[in-house]
This record gives C-alpha cells, sequence and structure tokens, in this order.
C-alpha cells in the first residue's frame, strides 16, 4: 500500500533485481507445471489486487518480458492469463450449508442428489 493522500491509499507491487528475471527456463528438464508455476502466481496477483489499469498494463509487460528472457512461448502465456481471467470473471458463489437439510448443490444437480449432514463421529 502507498499512500497517495490523506485516507487515500494506492496498491503498488515492488520488484526485486532478481525476481524480474529468474525462473525456471522453458528448456529445462522440469515439468511444464513448474515452468508455468512462477507466471500463474504473477498473472493471478495482477488480477487479484486492485490495480488501476496502468499499473496492470505495466505487470502485464514485465510478465511478458520474463517469459521472453527464459524461453517461455508466447501462446503458453496468452493461453496461461486467458484462463486465469475466465476463473476470474466467472467465480460462482460457494455452496451454502442450512441447518435441516445438509448442503445445497448448485441448480444444475438434481434434488435427489442432495448430500445429508455428516454427523459426528
Amino acid at each position: 500500500m502507498h499512500s497517495v493522500g490523506y485516507n487515500k491509499y494506492m496498491v503498488i507491487i515492488l520488484h526485486g533485481h532478481t525476481v524480474k528475471l529468474t525462473t525456471i527456463n522453458f528448456l529445462s528438464n522440469h515439468p511444464i507445471e513448474q515452468k508455468m508455476a512462477a507466471f500463474r502466481f504473477h498473472i493471478t496477483r495482477m488480477y487479484s489486487l486492485p490495480l488501476n489499469p496502468d499499473k496492470k498494463q505495466t505487470e502485464w509487460e514485465i510478465t511478458q518480458s520474463v517469459a521472453k528472457n527464459n524461453n517461455i512461448a508466447q501462446h503458453l502465456l496468452l493461453n496461461l492469463n486467458q484462463k486465469i481471467l475466465h476463473k476470474v470473471n466467472n467465480k460462482k458463489k460457494p455452496a451454502r450449508m442450512t441447518k435441516k437439510s445438509g448442503l445445497h448443490l448448485p441448480s444444475t444437480v438434481q434434488r435427489s442428489e442432495k448430500l445429508p449432514i455428516c454427523s459426528k463421529i
């Protein structure tokens, strides 16, 4: 958080010198999930923090730069960005609990498939 005036704050992301260029290189023998984990973190953080559009664009450009320096294909990064953006935009409400009938599932599940309340053992 960065103060910009009386009772006004702005979220900024500070990067260390090593963070900008250090991830697992795409040419290494690591699994693809491990190679993409750092990018998944940075993109998720970019969408979860209340950044203004200019700051989001700056974060995206830094992420693209890191990917380029570590031989990550541009289309992999774009696909990851689209998946995360889709998840962020389509968050569903969590299932709610009631005392009488247990866990209510989304309306796509039939009424007879309702889960019972678990008793303590």
